[in-house]
């Protein structure tokens, strides 16, 4: 999971340039952004997909 989320943070917030973004991401995924690499992330829909996942609101600053 950890290069896959290193690949995605660098697509998304470093090429694009951007600080905030929609993901959809499981609550694994949502809790390694926010302690590894410092994002808030605030879930958008609830409850989550039949597979785990929910659309997220990631800000990285």
């Amino acid at each position: 999971m950890r290069e896959r989320m290193e690949a995605l943070v660098r697509e998304v917030f470093a090429r694009e340039e951007r600080n905030e973004v929609e993901l959809r991401l499981s609550r694994e995924e949502a809790c390694w952004l926010e302690e590894e690499k410092g994002a808030v992330c605030r879930a958008l829909d609830i409850p989550p997909a039949p597979d785990g996942k929910r659309w997220y609101l990631v800000r990285m600053d």
